[in-house]
């Protein structure tokens, strides 16, 4: 067997081992999320695009007052991601309201 070959063959190897690692690693992420999908501390607010109104703000313009990205406003809104506890802090901050008040869906929140 030449060097050449040799060297080959552990480069192939080490890739295998490269591409095992990697699908591990997807395992692993995928097992730590939820039922729905979301990560672990996350939680959906419902409420965020009731207040984002009442308080007469654009979508942009709570993405600039929270220091979040318009795309981040947009998933968290319509309920395609959960928001950390960074983020609802962000969020409450900006909007000038509760953490609590963002998680209340719209049907809790007009019986009160």
């Amino acid at each position: 067997m030449r060097p050449s070959d040799k060297f080959g063959d552990k480069v192939a190897s080490m890739l295998q081992l490269v591409n095992t690692a990697k699908k591990e690693a997807e395992l692993q992420t995928a097992e730590m999320r939820d039922m729905r999908g979301r990560k672990p501390g996350t939680y959906l607010l419902p409420g965020l695009a009731r207040v984002r109104d009442e308080r007469g703000y654009s979508m942009r313009e709570v993405a600039v007052l929270s220091g979040l990205t318009l795309d981040t406003i947009w998933r968290v809104e319509n309920l395609q991601r959960g928001a950390e506890a960074r983020t609802r802090r962000r969020l409450a901050e900006a909007l000038d309201t509760t953490i609590k008040d963002l998680r209340t869906p719209d049907e809790e929140a007009n019986e009160s």
